[in-house]
């Protein structure tokens, strides 16, 4: 069976189906501007942190988000990953 790759499903999305991936990253960019949501990343120093911002739970490493986990409610957090919520 062949498998495919988040990437090609990105790409796929965006060539195909029309996605605007800059858009949605500047959406994200942009939900993360507080200065709430800036103070926790420098709280975390660098590591691995968990922000939730409107219900929204984004993981971050230094000031990149590397994942989105969902909305409140939609998923939960693991308890070993020793993240910072707003």
């Amino acid at each position: 069976m062949i498998k495919v790759t988040d990437h090609a499903v990105l790409r796929y999305l965006e060539r195909e189906m029309d996605l605007d991936v800059e858009r949605i990253r500047d959406t994200i960019a942009h939900s993360l501007g507080s200065r709430r949501a800036q103070q926790l990343v420098e709280f975390s120093g660098g590591a691995r942190c968990q922000i939730k911002v409107e219900g929204m739970i984004y993981c971050l490493r230094r000031n990149t988000v590397t994942t989105f986990l969902g909305r409140k409610g939609k998923t939960r957090l693991r308890e070993s990953s020793g993240g910072v919520q707003r």
